[in-house]
């Protein structure tokens, strides 16, 4: 959670209002992230990381963890392989798999709105509207993680920001965007440190 306990705050809110039946996380990197995931929910994490020698580390982090199941390879392929056979139960994602020139978050949500219909879906690095002290990633043109870089496909989920001011952040202070599939967005609204958003135009 990049070190922020505003992000911490939100995440403990969202379980308490929403039981996660699973969780599956893009880019494991170390696994700390995942480690708190399996802590706060209960629920079975499934985690990809690209890179092996992440994979392996966090691997070997998270062995005494029976729930976490680690993957390697790219995070679509696991999202398609998921989407077979455990997307009837609602699930928490937590997409984090994006890095310079590998950015495959728009085909990630592409695939998560085509198969899950219960769903919460949380984008790392991302763009906070009205907070320049939250940090995004900027790939370049239609590349910014911003919400005009969400595809049509996921724009009748209900997109929130963190409530907290970045100036009462802690750690990073990497920016997040929170979706909500259209049968989870009621409860959803209703976890506090989170707030609305204004929907921005989709880049061409």
């Amino acid at each position: 959670m990049n070190g922020q306990s505003g992000r911490q705050q939100i995440f403990r809110e969202l379980v308490k209002a929403i039981t996660f039946e699973q969780v599956v996380e893009t880019g494991t990197y170390r696994g700390t992230t995942t480690e708190f995931l399996a802590a706060i929910t209960g629920a079975p994490v499934a985690t990809v990381e690209l890179v092996d020698r992440y994979r392996l580390f966090a691997k070997a982090r998270l062995a005494a963890l029976p729930a976490v199941e680690t993957f390697g390879g790219d995070s679509r392929d696991l999202l398609r392989h998921l989407s077979l056979t455990r997307s009837r139960v609602p699930t928490l994602f937590y997409l984090d798999a994006h890095w310079r020139t590998e950015l495959p978050l728009a085909d990630e949500l592409r695939i998560i709105a085509a198969s899950w219909s219960n769903a919460v879906v949380v984008i790392d690095d991302f763009q906070v509207p009205g907070d320049r002290g939250y940090a995004f990633d900027d790939y370049g043109p239609c590349a910014a993680l911003t919400a005009a870089y969400l595809p049509d496909e996921i724009r009748t989920w209900t997109l929130l920001y963190p409530a907290v001011p970045s100036a009462a952040e802690t750690g990073q202070r990497c920016g997040a965007a929170f979706l909500a599939s259209p049968a989870l967005a009621g409860a959803t609204r209703s976890v506090t440190s989170l707030r609305a958003a204004t929907r921005a135009d989709p880049c061409p």
